[in-house]
């Protein structure tokens, strides 16, 4: 915010406007892409269900970390197979 003087002055940070923001994002990989290595036979298995995807994302989020089902899109977005 900016700083007092013994005088009792407040002085005002300067506002700096060249600040530039990077968009980092930090994604989980081990245990998700050991689960989707898994479970790579039961992929070729459910290849005739049409939301065979979800079934494998759900189940690999549940073998993770145990999730409540409204949860599960927010813990998707954290792992790196989310991409």
């Amino acid at each position: 915010m900016g700083s007092i003087q013994s005088s009792g002055l407040f002085i005002p940070r300067r506002v700096r406007s060249s600040l530039r923001e990077t968009k980092r994002e930090v994604f989980e990989y081990g245990n998700g892409a050991l689960a989707h290595h898994l479970l790579r036979d039961a992929e070729e298995m459910l290849k005739d269900q049409p939301n065979r995807r979800t079934l494998m994302a759900c189940a690999i989020i549940q073998a993770i970390h145990p999730t409540p089902i409204r949860l599960l899109a927010s813990r998707w977005e954290k792992l790196h197979l989310g991409e």
